[in-house]
């Protein structure tokens, strides 16, 4: 029995066509790979591509195998991964023949002159002789022959034996490689689908935090529009009255020339003591614009609308001037008054 070997390397097919037959008995991963380097072999005979073993650094190194190659089959190896596979076996030898055939050749020989020297001697027993070699000569060569088909065939047998032992071992390891594939896909499909449907749930979870940061901002805006309205509009009129919306009226704005009815409370700007004011449901009218009050009101009322109030500032100037209006007011007193218009008469 003679030893065969071969290391298949990555990224490197090995081709042959077999001169002699051998029998490959074990795989094995090299000792450089790291532990858990998965390396797959396959086999290409006649055209037809196999998974011969699947091998795991740390966890299987090495795999027993019994794959026979007969001569004349075109085969290739290769391997799936990143390191060396060793692959070892044995040639199978022709057990040898001829040996038994020559010692009776020459055995042959040998009678055939003793029979010659025979029929020297007696030439009467020359046919007899003769007819007998001859027929034993036919036998022998039948036997001869018979030998010879019955040792080719036991080599046939021989030979056929481990080649189908071989291939029903090939085929299991096939259908182990192929169950170990299918088992490998599905759960790599599995996987795959259980990673989608996490990035479906994250997907989802971040549109609802979206969403929900887009509503908080959207609130906080019109919160903010809101304070914007609700915030008094304060403006500076003619002659330095401060006029601030403190509610907002409907219909349309009163004008010049109209008479007005208005509630009130005075106050003085220095110290906020109260100094008038209407009482219950009580008005106070006057016609807009014709001096009838003093020059804040003109000017700080102009403009308003039924149920309108306003917060107006009167520097003295606009208010009672450099005389005041004792005891209530001192002279060149600023004013506060909170105004709210009642009603726009006609006339």
């Amino acid at each position: 029995m003679m030893f065969w070997g071969l290391v298949v390397s990555p990224h490197k097919v090995y081709k042959k066509i077999v001169d002699e037959p051998f029998v490959i008995s074990q795989a094995c991963v090299d000792l450089s790979a790291p532990e858990g380097a998965r390396v797959a072999l396959k086999v290409k005979v006649d055209d037809a591509e196999h998974i011969a073993c699947i091998l795991t650094a740390g966890k299987t190194d090495t795999m027993r195998l019994t794959l026979a190659f007969a001569e004349g089959q075109d085969i290739e190896f290769s391997i799936v991964g990143e390191h060396d596979v060793h692959l070892t076996g044995h040639v199978i030898q022709s057990e040898p023949m001829g040996e038994d055939l020559y010692d009776e050749d020459l055995l042959d020989e040998d009678e055939r002159e003793l029979e010659e020297d025979e029929d020297e001697d007696d030439m009467s027993d020359f046919i007899d002789d003769r007819d007998l070699d001859e027929d034993e000569e036919d036998e022998e060569e039948e036997e001869e022959e018979e030998d010879e088909e019955e040792s080719d065939d036991e080599e046939e047998e021989e030979e056929e034996q481990p080649t189908k032992k071989a291939k029903v071992n090939q085929q299991k390891k096939q259908k182990e490689a192929e169950k170990q594939a299918q088992q490998k896909k599905q759960k790599e499909a599995e996987a795959k689908k259980k990673a989608a449907q996490e990035e479906a749930k994250k997907q989802e979870e971040a549109k609802k935090k979206l969403k929900e940061q887009l509503k908080k901002e959207k609130d906080a805006k019109q919160k903010k529009q809101q304070q914007e309205q609700d915030k008094p509009k304060r403006r500076t009129l003619k002659g330095g009255v401060v006029a601030t919306e403190l509610r907002a009226g409907k219909g349309a704005a009163c004008k010049r020339g109209q008479k007005v009815a208005m509630r009130y409370i005075g106050r003085l700007k220095k110290n906020n003591r109260e100094f008038d004011r209407t009482h219950g449901k009580s008005t106070f009218a006057f016609r807009l614009g014709s001096g009838e009050v003093i020059k804040g009101w003109d000017i700080g009322v102009e403009g308003m609308k039924i149920g309108e109030k306003r917060r107006l500032e009167l520097p003295a100037a606009c208010g009672y001037g450099r005389q005041g209006a004792p005891p209530d007011i001192p002279p060149n007193a600023d004013l506060v008054f909170e105004v709210e218009l009642v009603k726009i008469m006609r006339k």
